[in-house]
């Protein structure tokens, strides 16, 4: 869905988007803003299935854990900060996930740029 006009420092950028990759097991959403300038987002390979820890699926948790992360120009994941956690060892779970995405780096002017984002991990136990 696109926002609408957005004043950022003094520039008035016309539009944002929020792209929105959807993935079945392993990750739900990924929101990674198209900044000026950027003229090729970040592009997915393969993402890994997040472990649960030990307490987790023994108290049957299950949920989302939200990280924002940096797709860095070296095709490395830089975790910042988890912006809603599980606990019980599911938000280092999604740490240990994300880290071992691999991707192409967004790109301006044709060179890798970084990228953050925000990754939503999920945690379901099967039936």
């Amino acid at each position: 869905m696109p926002y609408g006009p957005a004043l950022w420092g003094p520039y008035l950028i016309p539009q944002l988007l929020r792209l929105d990759f959807r993935f079945l097991t392993v990750v739900g959403e990924l929101f990674v803003p198209l900044w000026c300038g950027v003229t090729a987002a970040v592009d997915i390979l393969s993402m890994p299935n997040p472990v649960y820890s030990n307490e987790g699926r023994t108290l049957r948790m299950e949920g989302d854990v939200v990280l924002e992360v940096v797709f860095l120009a070296s095709s490395q994941v830089q975790v910042t900060r988890v912006v809603s956690g599980l606990g019980h060892g599911l938000d280092e779970a999604a740490i240990q996930a994300a880290k071992q995405i691999h991707f192409r780096p967004a790109k301006r002017d044709g060179l890798p740029v970084d990228s953050p984002a925000r990754v939503r991990i999920e945690f379901r136990l099967g039936k």
